[in-house]
């Protein structure tokens, strides 16, 4: 199994035994997430929280369980759109031999990168999904998923609920990825641009390459 160049060495992913059951269930989905996605995560790695014993839901034959996009100068869309806005205009890169896209810290103002997701994927008026993140790692600071799960009961700030993990950026000059779950995800197309979830950059700059999202609550 392959993300891009990056083989995964499975024999580096190791379950072992844990006193509590939660605790399996943790490491299990992780793990499964991981594979799914084609990302190298193992036991020891940060730990990230594990998603809600949820009921699972029939998807219909149309539908679609995961989304994704290769960004670059033309960008590769399987089910998910890079969107532009004011306060998220990306510029294609390459860096460390790899395409991608730069999105770029603007004095006095966040900075972002939006994307909408396939009508297909949306099939559920609720859903739990995971989102990854391939990106390069050139500077010091962090970055945020926010994601819409507005109705027409609620304010317009339930158009960007903000995931409370944040992913660090350590300047190491490496390629990296990172992943949010994003819990009762409505995803009505609510943001700017009518984008379904955005990247908040704290950082001076951002190139990210790779973005995947996966459905969480289908068998």
């Amino acid at each position: 199994m392959e993300l891009g160049n990056h083989p995964i060495d499975k024999s580096a992913v190791r379950v072992k035994r844990f006193g509590s059951q939660a605790m399996r269930r943790s490491i299990t989905w992780r793990l499964s997430l991981a594979l799914s996605l084609g990302l190298a995560f193992c036991v020891g790695c940060r730990k990230r929280e594990a998603p809600p014993a949820a009921t699972t839901q029939t998807a219909p034959s149309s539908s679609l369980q995961a989304v994704s996009i290769k960004l670059g100068n033309e960008n590769q869309e399987q089910g998910l759109t890079l969107r532009l806005n004011n306060d998220g205009i990306t510029q294609p890169a390459v860096i460390d031999g790899a395409e991608c896209r730069l999105v770029q810290r603007v004095p006095g103002m966040n900075v972002y990168f939006y994307f909408a997701i396939d009508p297909a994927f949306k099939w559920a008026e609720v859903m739990d999904v995971a989102i990854a993140v391939e990106y390069y790692d050139n500077d010091r600071g962090y970055f945020l998923l926010q994601y819409d799960a507005s109705n027409t009961n609620t304010g317009l700030s339930s158009a960007y609920v903000t995931v409370s993990e944040t992913e660090p950026l350590t300047g190491s000059g490496t390629w990296k990825k990172g992943f949010f779950l994003a819990r009762k995800a409505r995803f009505r197309n609510a943001q700017n641009a009518q984008s379904d979830f955005r990247l908040e950059v704290h950082a001076p700059q951002l190139f990210v390459r790779r973005v995947a999202v996966i459905r969480l609550d289908v068998p």
